[in-house]
C-alpha cells in the first residue's frame, strides 16, 4: 500500500476536506488512485477613515482611525468582531460567500457612520473583499439661560440669576434627531449632538406672561469632536 498526505496550499484559513492522509493499494504494473478536496477560504479587507465634512468620500486632509471596532458575519453565519489598526486598517478570514460588515459607531459622542452600514461583500476563494466606511465623529452644545427681570435680553450680572429646570430642545438639523435637557442650577445645559448644524430652542417656563427675550429658536454649527455655545439665553418670567 501507499499513503497519500495531501497538504492545504498556503493560503491562510485552507483546510483538507476530505480523510488525510489515506491509503491506496497499487497493484503490481496498475494505478492506485485517491481524490482529495481542499477548502480555500477568502479575505475581508478594509479601512475607516474620519470623515470630517460627511460626504461619506475620504478626502486627503481625512485621516484614517485606528481602534475603530468593525463587525464581520461570513458566509457561515459566523461572526468576528475585529479593531482597526494603526493605519485604520482592519482583516479577516472568511469563507467563500457573501460576508456582511457592520461598522460599530462611535455613540457617547453622538458618532454617525457617514457611508453605508452595514455593507455586503462577495468574497471568492483565495481572493480579497475590499470595504471603506467613514466615521464623523460627533461634538456636543452647551449653553447657559438666565432670568431676564427687566426683558432687554441682556445679562445683569449682580441681579439676574441663571434659571435651573428650564427645558432646551435640541435638534440636530442633518438627521433631524431631537432631544430635550433641562438646565441644572446654574442654568448650564449640555448634551451630545452629530457634527454639523444644530437648532436650540429654549422652551418657555409654564408661567403667566413669561417669554424668551433672546433670539429663540438659535442655530450654532457644531465641529466634529469640538462644542457648539449658545450661551446667556434669556427669559423672562
Amino acid at each position: 500500500p501507499s499513503r497519500n498526505g495531501s497538504r492545504a496550499p498556503d493560503p491562510d484559513g485552507a483546510e483538507v476536506t476530505a480523510d488525510a492522509p489515506t491509503t491506496v493499494a497499487v497493484p503490481a504494473g496498475g494505478t492506485g488512485t485517491d481524490f482529495d478536496g481542499i477548502k480555500v477560504p477568502g479575505k475581508v479587507q478594509g479601512t475607516v477613515f474620519a470623515d470630517l465634512d460627511g460626504d461619506g468620500i475620504q478626502d486627503p486632509d481625512e485621516a484614517l482611525l485606528e481602534g475603530v471596532v468593525v463587525v464581520v458575519t461570513g458566509a457561515d453565519n459566523a461572526t468576528q468582531t475585529v479593531t482597526t489598526d494603526s493605519n485604520g486598517l482592519y482583516e479577516v478570514i472568511v469563507p467563500v460567500g457573501e460576508a456582511v460588515i457592520v461598522v460599530d459607531p462611535l455613540g457617547d459622542a453622538g458618532g454617525n457612520v457617514t457611508t453605508d452600514n452595514p455593507t455586503t461583500v462577495d468574497v471568492t476563494a483565495g481572493g480579497t473583499a475590499t470595504d471603506q466606511h467613514g466615521m464623523q465623529f460627533g461634538g456636543k452644545v452647551e449653553g447657559t439661560v438666565f432670568r431676564d427681570d427687566n426683558g432687554d435680553g441682556v445679562h445683569q450680572e449682580d441681579d439676574e440669576p441663571f434659571l435651573e429646570g428650564v427645558l432646551v430642545e435640541i435638534t440636530s438639523v442633518d438627521s433631524g434627531l431631537t432631544q430635550t435637557v433641562t438646565t441644572d442650577s446654574s442654568g448650564f445645559y449640555t448634551a451630545g449632538v452629530p457634527a454639523g448644524e444644530v437648532e436650540i430652542d429654549v422652551q418657555v417656563p409654564d408661567t403667566d406672561g413669561a417669554e424668551v427675550t433672546t433670539d429663540d429658536p438659535t442655530t450654532v454649527t457644531v465641529p466634529a469632536g469640538g462644542t457648539g455655545t449658545d450661551f446667556l439665553n434669556a427669559v423672562s418670567v
